[in-house]
């Protein structure tokens, strides 16, 4: 009924796996996080070689180029996607300790997000649902988290981009039923380039309107019911402290110099 709706199973899943996830991940060493990470990455090409060369290759799918069991086991299958979500997990102990490196930046990673995307044209169809992208979208996510921790004002703390980032699940979650039904109701009718791209920003407005609909009534009176009250809420950010003047730091103590 509605193809997104796909994605609900996997993030159960984590909620209900993060608890027992995060006690060993806590446990890791700082010098040992990027390892880690390395191993959460190559789980996701293990989960595309499986899918491969160990699922039925046969039937076809009518939609894609495997079949349709490769395609659930690449793609929907909920535990094939625990690797990016522990590598997210890594990724927030990463830029809390300080590790992730200020040179990779959000344009770094936009740069490196436009790559992973034109990869997906070359690799292996199964690639394209997670290997080819999962670093580039992990820096990016992890830039922009280190941006926020150190207190620098980004574009996208902008109000239109906070907006746009409070309705986006929202938007995701309609925008298969609202393209899929207003392209039905076109019975197969084509346009030229202006009236097709008036129709592509025709969809776009209604999905996020739909979002933001969903945010506003559902999302957020869901969260008002579910989650505790104002006072007991805490920022998951440290406190940023504001930088010193140079002229006014303290001199280090002698004994702290030897150390």
């Amino acid at each position: 009924m509605n193809p997104p709706s796909w994605s609900l199973g996997s993030e159960l899943l984590f909620y209900l796996l993060f608890p027992l996830l995060i006690v060993p991940i806590r446990k890791i060493r700082d010098g040992a996080l990027w390892a880690w990470s390395a191993v959460m990455v190559a789980g996701t090409i293990v989960v595309q070689l499986v899918s491969m060369h160990l699922i039925p290759a046969t039937p076809k799918s009518a939609i894609t180029p495997i079949s349709d069991l490769q395609f659930w086991f690449g793609y929907l299958f909920p535990p094939g996607r625990l690797f990016e979500f522990a590598l997210g997990i890594l990724l927030a102990r990463i830029v809390l300790a300080g590790r992730w490196p200020r040179r990779i930046g959000i344009g770094v990673s936009l740069g490196l997000c436009a790559i992973g995307y034109a990869a997906g044209f070359f690799v292996p169809f199964e690639y394209t649902f997670v290997a080819a992208t999962i670093i580039p979208i992990g820096a990016l996510i992890a830039s922009v988290a280190a941006a926020d921790v150190a207190g620098r004002r980004t574009w996208l703390r902008s109000r239109p981009m906070v907006w746009l980032g409070e309705v986006s699940f929202g938007f995701y979650l309609v925008q298969g039923v609202s393209i899929f039904y207003l392209r039905s109701l076109l019975d197969g009718a084509t346009y030229g380039v202006p009236g097709a791209a008036l129709l592509i920003v025709g969809f776009f407005g209604t999905s996020l309107l739909g979002g933001w609909l969903l945010y506003r009534f559902v999302e957020m009176p869901a969260m008002r019911h579910l989650s505790r009250g104002r006072k007991e809420l805490r920022s998951p950010l440290p406190a940023v402290p504001a930088p010193v003047p140079a002229e006014a730091e303290p001199a280090e103590p002698t004994s702290l110099r030897a150390l």
